[in-house]
């Protein structure tokens, strides 16, 4: 009976702690192109619901490559500059909401 209380209560601490986590949200690129350094956002920069935070290089010009999906802040940046977004829906960034 003891361990059965115990897994009980462990079971218990684990969902709380998973539902209680921030989700992280996978920001997706919509264009491809040459990644450029020009308003690439960074790691803690806080932006808001629309805001562009990779640009690419494009046949016709530069061009906003992702978006914010929502307020929050840059958890981490998946591109740097030079690079080539060769996907469209590739991760470019991740976001923690606000």
């Amino acid at each position: 009976m003891g361990r059965l209380v115990l897994t009980v209560l462990l079971l218990a601490v684990v969902v709380v702690a998973t539902a209680a986590a921030p989700r992280l949200l996978e920001v997706r690129a919509t264009l491809t192109g040459e990644v450029m350094e020009e308003g690439l956002i960074r790691p803690g920069q806080v932006v808001r619901d629309g805001d562009p935070l990779v640009y690419v290089r494009t046949l016709v010009g530069r061009a906003v490559a992702a978006r914010a999906p929502t307020d929050g802040t840059v958890v981490e940046v998946l591109v740097r500059p030079g690079q080539v977004i060769r996907e469209k829906g590739a991760v470019v960034a991740r976001l923690l909401p606000r």
